[in-house]
């Protein structure tokens, strides 16, 4: 009977260990993930409807909402106080 060399039967594709692995490809996803919202963040198209009127109507609808809470408390005192002048 012949003697066979089998030294080189537990090759693997996948070298290094799974901790390596792992970290890797979270790595890795976690790199598209960026790079999706970053072009996104990029390439982002404003509505027609956003502009200064359309702004200022906003404010003034937000600003004159009554308080539903108790007692008379200024919703965002720097915003109004800046306004105001």
């Amino acid at each position: 009977m012949a003697i066979v060399d089998r030294s080189g039967t537990d090759w693997s594709p996948w070298r290094g260990s799974f901790r390596g692995q792992f970290i890797a490809g979270s790595l890795g996803i976690f790199g598209v993930a960026y790079g999706l919202w970053w072009y996104q963040r990029i390439n982002r198209n404003i509505p027609r409807t956003v502009n200064k009127e359309w702004e200022e109507a906003t404010k003034k609808l937000n600003m004159a909402k009554p308080r539903e809470a108790a007692g008379p408390v200024m919703v965002n005192p720097i915003m109004r106080y800046r306004e105001q002048k």
